[in-house]
């Protein structure tokens, strides 16, 4: 056999429209004529198989826009499309055995590089929803109290200091880092990024409907 190009030789396992292996090829394997034995996988034209969680399920799309993060080269970012997702979860594993898991196959619209390998690991993240134009904050920015979000905001005072002044704030949208704030922040705003070094002393009160408390810093 001939290989019709220079690469890695990685072995042709048929897997079904569920994702699942049906034929694995190995030694002593029977094979019929036709049948894919081996394949030199182009890296420039290659696909991402993401684990979906069984409660993210309903957020994903054929067609759906997505960003591609490969571990082994996080300052090379890809962008690809969701070409399909399987139609029943892959086989439980002994440590998730109460939760199940789909495959969506992603295909690499950017163009993939020289030094992409089968089997890398990688980073999925699928644009569920974009809002342009928005007010937002770190997540480490936000406290909850009651189930009422929180940011610190800076307040200069008469003699030039700051202090931080307790806010209530409506989330809208989050991703895996910041939170789009609907109401209670404005643009040019300073918050604390981690306020969780300031006392809560008032907070509860405020998250019950009361004022505001200002905490010297």
């Amino acid at each position: 056999m001939k290989a019709p190009r220079d690469g890695i030789v990685v072995y042709a396992n048929q897997s079904n429209s569920w994702g699942r292996v049906e034929a694995q090829i190995q030694e002593g394997s029977t094979v019929r004529q036709s049948q894919p034995i081996f394949y030199v996988p182009d890296p420039r034209h290659m696909r991402v198989k993401a684990r979906v969680n069984e409660s993210k399920t309903s957020l994903i799309h054929t067609g759906q826009r997505v960003l591609i993060r490969i571990d082994a080269f996080p300052n090379r970012p890809l962008t690809g499309t969701v070409d399909q997702i399987t139609a029943i979860p892959a086989p439980a594993s002994i440590a998730s055995l109460d939760v199940q898991v789909y495959f969506a196959m992603v295909n690499i619209d950017s163009g993939g590089f020289d030094e992409l390998r089968p089997g890398l690991s990688a980073e999925v993240d699928f644009l569920v929803e974009q809002r342009p134009d928005v007010t937002r904050v770190p997540l480490n920015g936000i406290r909850w109290v009651n189930n009422k979000a929180f940011a610190a905001v800076a307040q200069k005072g008469p003699d030039g200091a700051t202090s931080w002044q307790w806010r209530p704030v409506a989330i809208g949208l989050t991703d895996s880092t910041h939170a789009e704030v609907i109401k209670g922040l404005n643009p040019g705003d300073r918050i604390l990024a981690n306020p969780d070094s300031l006392p809560s002393t008032g907070l509860t009160r405020s998250a019950a409907g009361g004022g505001n408390r200002s905490t010297r810093g």
